[in-house]
């Protein structure tokens, strides 16, 4: 494929793999979303699917389950809904078609424990994808019948909205892969052990920033902020080329969810006694002394006065998300196992992007100067009303009647004036 050079999307880097970068680059082109957005979205569907395939088990013992929690903003008419369909769509109806198909694909003799095998695997291999699911929904679910769980959601109201605050404890367990305690109806307490639960929740700005008033404290110190990957991209919406854009009927199947269900399926087949055996994925000698240097590194930054010392929850899990997610790229570009350094160098690109986010989202806001901040309220409100009023110049005496509340001193408005003169926003008029 041919990517535009001038672009700088981490999602298009010749070091990621081809599937996943052509996956990118086709539904940048199709939908006219921003590549940071799709994506974002392909990485959680991805391991929506393989986090019940496989784990990563390092050479120091350590386990990392391949689950993801992706949060997306973009505003109304950006491709949230369009995005996730043309991803999740397929991928649930061939997988779907998969399972009923099964008794088809094995003799007669082997039906009934095929059957047995298959029954469990509408439940814990093939996935439980969720829409619009409140965490109350999900949580019962996985104490219910099913231990893998997907929520994919392109109006994540419903999710945010709920009492996400009180059940968090639970959802970060079971984003671990860690065992945990579900309170059901009526009172009953089941306990839900090795789960599987990855979130694709692509959301309007304003109701994520909702919930970060809301329950920000709880979600930070808990660590559910720390566990998510968050973008928001520029709007590309008034600058979309619909020229470029594919109908239905010429857009192509995905080759990324095509892969997926390939692998889903294969080790569907694999499964014994109606238990998937999970791929047990390495890195290789040369990759893991890398990724402890990665380690290292970020360590380093989470020292005072380090670049990620205003983000110390999601630094402190940086090191597992380069892991998690150079795993996923490892199975969808091989399936022979082994993480090497190319999926390393393909994670960590695109972790720099996801740190710049969570800095520039969730950091500290940069504490401006007074005069700044006046300078800056006192702009906001020129460009607010001076299309509106009409006129082409504002008085100094109309600004301290009619201005922000508080300009309205002579030291305040100057010093504000002052600002703007020397920046050039505003030029001084002479005449009456």
């Amino acid at each position: 494929m041919n990517y535009p050079s001038h672009h700088l999307s981490p999602f298009l880097s010749p070091k990621l793999p081809s599937i996943f970068r052509d996956t990118v680059f086709q539904l940048t082109q199709e939908v006219q979303c921003a590549p940071e957005l799709a994506g974002s979205t392909a990485l959680g569907v991805s391991a929506s699917v393989m986090q019940g395939i496989a784990d990563l088990h390092l050479q120091d013992g350590r386990v990392f389950p391949l689950t993801a929690s992706i949060i997306g903003l973009a505003e109304s008419g950006g491709g949230k809904s369009t995005l996730l369909t043309r991803l999740t769509h397929p991928l649930r109806g061939a997988l779907d078609d998969f399972q009923r198909n099964t008794k088809n694909i094995v003799s007669e003799a082997e039906y009934g424990h095929q059957k047995l095998r298959a029954g469990y695997a509408e439940r814990q291999h093939g996935i439980d994808f969720f829409e619009d699911a409140t965490v109350e929904g999900l949580l019962s679910n996985m104490s219910g019948d099913s231990r893998v769980v997907a929520c994919l959601t392109d109006e994540g109201s419903s999710f945010f909205n709920g009492r996400l605050g009180r059940d968090l404890s639970a959802v970060i367990r079971a984003l671990d892969g860690a065992a945990f305690t579900h309170l059901r109806a009526k009172d009953t307490i089941r306990a839900v052990g090795d789960p599987r639960l990855s979130i694709v929740a692509l959301v309007q700005p304003a109701a994520f920033w909702k919930f970060i008033k809301r329950d920000g404290l709880i979600a930070k110190s808990s660590g559910f902020l720390a566990r998510s990957l968050i973008c928001q991209p520029p709007s590309n919406i008034g600058f979309r080329d619909w020229n470029l854009a594919a109908s239905r009927s010429e857009q192509k199947p995905v080759i990324l969810v095509q892969r997926l269900v390939e692998l889903a399926n294969r080790q569907y087949l694999a499964s014994h006694d109606g238990k998937p055996s999970r791929l047990a994925l390495k890195m290789s000698t040369q990759a893991f002394p890398v990724w402890i240097e990665i380690a290292q590194k970020v360590e380093f930054m989470l020292q005072p006065g380090g670049v990620l010392n205003a983000i110390p929850e999601f630094g402190a899990k940086i090191a597992s998300h380069v892991a998690k997610m150079a795993a996923l790229f490892a199975l969808i570009e091989y399936d022979h196992g082994i993480v090497d350094l190319r999926h390393i160098d393909a994670s960590r690109q695109i972790m720099n992007y996801f740190i710049s986010e969570h800095l520039r989202l969730t950091g500290p806001e940069i504490q401006l100067p007074p005069q700044l901040r006046m300078a800056q309220a006192l702009a906001d409100y020129l460009a607010k009303n001076f299309e509106r009023v009409g006129v082409e110049y504002w008085t100094r005496r109309d600004l301290m009647r009619k201005g922000p509340a508080a300009l309205r001193s002579s030291l305040h408005m100057d010093e504000a004036i002052n600002v703007l003169l020397q920046t050039g926003v505003v030029l001084r008029c002479f005449d009456a």
